[in-house]
């Protein structure tokens, strides 16, 4: 057995493993120094449901409507942390930056408890807290950074269940799990791989694993059902209307591969670091086959040292199958980096965790038959007189350049946040010159904006909404607007952005009057519509 649990300790590592997770804090406050966190379409939504929940309106959005499309928690996480006093935006920033660092401290914490290589441990941490695209993720007012959080407390919780059988660590589980389905509705491949997991457990009675996988399921959805409840009696849905999907399987894995490959998962900038991460990856792989070799051989170890690669790795596989089935069903025009970030912390959990077991497999000499006699996969014995071997060797300076090169993407990165031409945070250069936007905080007018100024006007087809695309995608988008909602564009408001419908699209439209034309964009409102919503 490698765990070694116990009450916590201010020891050395304890703060080498939070100074990790400060630096992780840092390089999140970095990238919003000059303009604050960035928003999206999602971002007003939480945004002004945590507004409206401090004003005594209830969980409801810019137009006075039932906040439904997304779980409640995060909202009210902003609306907490604003104390009532300070505005819910201005705090998604430290709130997410936080969260980034606790999420950095809790993997470095349970990864002490599991590995014997002080060396993967340090490595984990700072592969973690230098995660571009998890600091990426964690600049924007989204919740995706609490769900990775609450998603990896339930995990670890889940492994502390089935390695000693603890009815706490159960509990704990199932709250994290269902804490996880309330920040994103995407919280059940959580869900279902704890049931799976429970399911599967060897050794225990069937009628005690049906059991406990009840009282799991009991505590993730009750929480669930009363807000799904809550949303039908007072919209009719449980999560809002959803346009269907335009993907087919083919198109949707291929443009997730494609994503993935761009920094969905791994940044892979500069282009060095492609055939370094890429090295990294086959290492792993190498390791995971190896590792499941090991396993069937019938080494000496238990099956609670590998359970950390079958939870974790287990959890990935549903989150991606969840993923891919939603986005068959539900429209959400593009794959889209951060849907893949929750990928990162399990992907490199299971990886670290093989990697572990096969260099103490080598320092043992207990590699089976031909496994061991594979000098690519890294798990040849080790060198006479305690020396590392060269597979060993060629590891530790494969992973090393991966942190130098994660070093160099993040002062990129930082960089580009804040530069004035590209950044999409509070008071960023092109808002501050534009005159739509002037004329829009001049004349109130009914709808959402994604700068953080004033909430008030619905911005689409800056090159990075969820509507860009086809003068279709724009036909479908006017169809199930609501009447007197106002549709603004702009004109580039960020450089080396492309349009694919412009002001003479919306102008032609018939279901949209003219509002206003200025010099950098144009307000129209929405007279026709209301397909699949009524005004309110």
């Amino acid at each position: 057995m490698i765990e070694k649990r116990g009450r916590f300790r201010l020891d050395r590592p304890t703060v080498l493993v939070a100074a990790a997770a400060v630096l992780g804090v840092a390089l999140v406050l970095a990238r919003e120094a000059t303009y604050g966190v960035m928003l999206t379409h999602d971002s007003i939504s939480y945004v002004v449901a945590a507004r409206n929940l401090l004003a005594g309106e209830g969980l409801t959005l810019y137009n006075g409507r039932v906040y439904v499309v997304q779980p409640p928690l995060y909202p009210m996480l902003l609306a907490a942390a604003s104390l009532g006093i300070l505005n819910p935006h201005h705090v998604a920033g430290p709130v997410n930056a936080a969260v980034f660092g606790l999420t950095t401290f809790v993997v470095g914490q349970y990864l002490r408890t599991r590995l014997e290589s002080r060396f993967l441990v340090a490595w984990a941490c700072l592969a973690v807290a230098l995660s571009v695209p998890m600091a990426e993720l964690s600049s924007w007012a989204l919740s995706g950074p609490a769900f990775i959080l609450l998603a990896t407390l339930a995990l670890i919780r889940t492994d502390g269940f089935l390695t000693g059988g603890k009815t706490r660590s159960l509990v704990l589980a199932a709250v994290f799990a269902a804490l996880a389905c309330q920040t994103r509705y995407i919280g059940v491949a959580v869900a279902v791989t704890v049931v799976l997991l429970l399911l599967c457990q060897r050794g225990a009675p069937l009628l005690r694993r049906v059991g406990r996988t009840v009282v799991f399921s009991l505590i993730v959805a009750a929480p669930m059902g009363l807000w799904l409840l809550r949303n039908y009696l007072l919209t009719g849905t449980v999560a809002g209307d959803r346009l269907p999907s335009g993907y087919s399987l083919p198109a949707l894995l291929g443009e997730m591969a494609g994503r993935l490959w761009r920094g969905g998962l791994l940044y892979l900038d500069p282009p060095w670091l492609r055939g370094v991460s890429l090295a990294a990856l086959a290492l792993a792989a190498a390791a995971a086959l190896a590792a499941v070799g090991y396993v069937s051989a019938g080494g000496r170890r238990t099956p609670s040292d590998w359970r950390p690669c079958y939870v974790f790795g287990g959890f990935a596989l549903a989150y991606l199958a969840v993923l891919v089935s939603v986005m068959m069903r539900v429209d959400v025009v593009a794959v889209q980096s951060r849907f893949l970030v929750p990928l990162y912390v399990p992907f490199l959990v299971a990886a670290v965790v093989a990697l572990d077991r096969l260099l103490a497999c080598e320092r043992e000499g207990r590699l089976p038959g031909s496994v061991g006699r594979l000098p690519w996969t890294g798990t040849v014995r080790a060198g006479a007189g305690g020396a590392p071997s060269v597979p060993a060797s060629i590891l530790t300076l494969v992973l090393s350049l991966w942190l130098v090169g994660q070093v160099v993407a993040n002062a990129r990165a930082i960089g580009r946040a804040n530069a004035h031409d590209l950044s999409r945070g509070y008071g960023a250069q092109p808002w501050a010159v534009s005159e739509t936007l002037r004329y829009v905080r001049e004349n109130p007018i009914r709808g959402e904006v994604r700068s953080n100024e004033p909430i008030v006007v619905s911005l689409h087809n800056d090159g990075t909404g969820p509507y860009r695309g086809t003068p279709e995608r724009l036909e479908r988008l006017l169809a199930n607007a609501p009447n007197g909602v106002h549709v603004v564009w702009f004109e580039r408001p960020w450089r080396r952005r492309l349009y694919d419908y412009g002001v003479a699209d919306l102008r032609a439209s018939p279901g949209l009057e003219p509002v206003a034309e200025l010099a950098d964009g144009a307000i129209f409102r929405v007279n026709e519509g209301g397909a699949l919503r009524a005004d309110p």
